[in-house]
């Protein structure tokens, strides 16, 4: 089936549709400003109906390998090495050391869970450790053995009752469970829904075929340690193997005594430790690919995730998400709507006035339609913003667009003159700066930013422009008029320098 492409960013997968104007949209178009219920067409201001995204996360089986090496980041891999360290300090021989053993794989089992519901959500990066195992969620793990104690106990009854045929079939039917059953109690966190068969089939119902692979998979990874440990079992056990290979009469009872030590030794020095380090590295495999799945599955099982879904599918990897406040105002642009879009922007900039980005794009709406009223309006305002914060070339742009639409146009303040002029002549900008300090001593009369507006002027007209003859009468009025002022002395050396210049000429 053909992917539906929003008609605005082709690029992006459509997540809306208005059946009124029927057109397509991905989830930049429509404004965010009602959280609650459907967001509204920008065209006609419909609700917009939701359409399928089944098809904009990558399938399960194209991401394997992240499964494979999610357990090598460094928080999980740093639980995994703990745990089986701790685990091996506290050995396995005594009644104590066992209820250790259980209270660790609680711990584990823990953090395996906010992995799961982690990744359910959309996030790459696996879950800090100590955040994890210091909020709540111990409880899920317990849940987790209650949850195949309901599942599997009634299977002697079944047999006892049926016969081994249906107590076979039972067990199939709960192995094809299980994995929707830890889904479930990931996501709903209580037992009920993890042995709910209604729940549970309706969650194998919604995924579809895709389960059943889901399914073989997590049965060729639990296999996994099994496989590896009956391989590291044979190369360390050989005595031992050959030892029960023997008959009765060919064993000597103090060779074969030895010989059991000593593989018992290797049995908790080494084959537990790893089997602990291996069986936690694929639970946590499997444990990410099923939150993988929600996280596909999401729009079916009605689950809510964090990230940006459409930019995963975008056909152009570098398109970013568009402002939430601005995607039906581009719809609206796109449709020739500039009134419209002007007046719906507008009020968003005022209500979001410190928005550098609605502030930015109502400006170039404005120059646009050429509102020259309320482009210098505006502008006069947005400079005044832009000054403020660490992006001053931009307010040179903004300065520039609105003396050209409006030659008369002034600052709010005075005050923005000069540092304005400052980064004017910073950006090489030597004929606008100018033509903003022209006249300025004469609407500004005895203003405090004179000397040093002007004496930079005189730079720029020399530095900048090479114009050393025009700059030269200002320099020697500023000589004349600020003898006592701080900038006397550069005043000073620039004149002579630029005396100089003109002489020369």
């Amino acid at each position: 089936m053909a992917r539906v492409m929003c008609k605005y960013h082709p690029q992006r997968t459509a997540r809306w549709a208005c059946e009124r104007c029927r057109i397509n949209f991905c989830s930049s178009c429509l404004s965010k400003e009602n959280p609650e219920g459907p967001p509204a067409c920008p065209l006609c201001r419909e609700p917009a109906l939701e359409v399928g995204t089944d098809d904009l996360v990558p399938p399960f089986w194209n991401r394997l390998p992240a499964f494979f090496a999610l357990p090598f980041q460094a928080q999980p891999l740093v639980l995994l090495l703990v745990i089986t360290a701790l685990s091996a300090l506290v050995g396995y021989r005594s009644f104590s050391a066992l209820l250790m053993q259980l209270v660790l794989l609680l711990l584990f089992y823990k953090y395996a869970y906010t992995l799961l519901t982690h990744r359910a959500r959309g996030h790459e990066q696996a879950p800090a450790v100590l955040q994890s195992l210091s909020g709540d969620g111990l409880d899920l793990a317990l849940k987790q053995f209650v949850v195949f104690m309901v599942l599997f106990l009634p299977l002697a009854v079944v047999g006892a009752m049926l016969g081994p045929v249906a107590a076979m079939v039972y067990y199939m039917v709960v192995m094809l469970c299980l994995p929707a059953s830890i889904m479930a109690l990931a996501v709903e966190r209580n037992i009920g829904a993890a042995i709910n068969p209604s729940v549970l089939f309706g969650m194998i119902a919604r995924i579809g075929v895709p389960y059943l692979a889901l399914f073989f998979l997590l049965g060729i990874l639990s296999s996994g340690p099994n496989v590896i440990l009956d391989l590291l079992t044979e190369r360390l056990g050989g005595d031992m193997l050959a030892l029960q290979g023997m008959e009765e009469d060919e064993i000597d009872a103090g060779e074969a005594e030895r010989i059991t030590e000593a593989f018992m030794d290797k049995v908790f020095a080494i084959i537990i430790p790893v089997a602990v380090l291996l069986n936690g590295y694929f639970t946590l495999v499997m444990f990410t690919l099923m939150g993988y799945v929600l996280f596909q599955y999401h729009h079916r099982l009605g689950l809510a995730v964090d990230v940006d879904v459409e930019a995963l599918a975008a056909t152009d990897p570098a398109q970013t998400r568009e402002h939430p406040l601005l995607g039906d105002v581009e719809a609206l642009i796109q449709e020739g709507r500039l009134e419209q879009a002007v007046t719906m922007l507008r009020a968003r900039v005022l209500q979001n006035r410190a928005d550098r980005t609605l502030r930015d794009r109502f400006h170039r709406l404005l120059a646009l339609t050429g509102d020259v009223k309320r482009l210098t309006g505006h502008g006069a305002e947005y400079i005044g913003l832009l000054l403020k914060g660490s992006d001053r070339a931009k307010a040179v742009q903004v300065w520039r667009d609105c003396i050209k639409a409006e030659p008369e146009f002034k600052l709010d303040s005075p005050d923005q003159v000069y540092p304005l002029a400052q980064t004017m002549f910073n950006i090489g900008e030597y004929k606008s700066l100018v033509a903003l300090g022209n006249g300025f001593h004469k609407r500004h009369p005895g203003h405090a930013d004179i000397p040093r507006l002007y004496l930079l002027v005189a730079r720029a007209l020399s530095e900048g422009l090479n114009q050393e003859h025009k700059a030269l009468p200002i320099l020697q009025l500023l000589a004349q008029r600020y003898a006592e002022h701080p900038i006397a002395a550069e005043v000073k050396q620039y004149l002579a320098t630029v005396t100089t210049l003109t002489a020369k000429t």
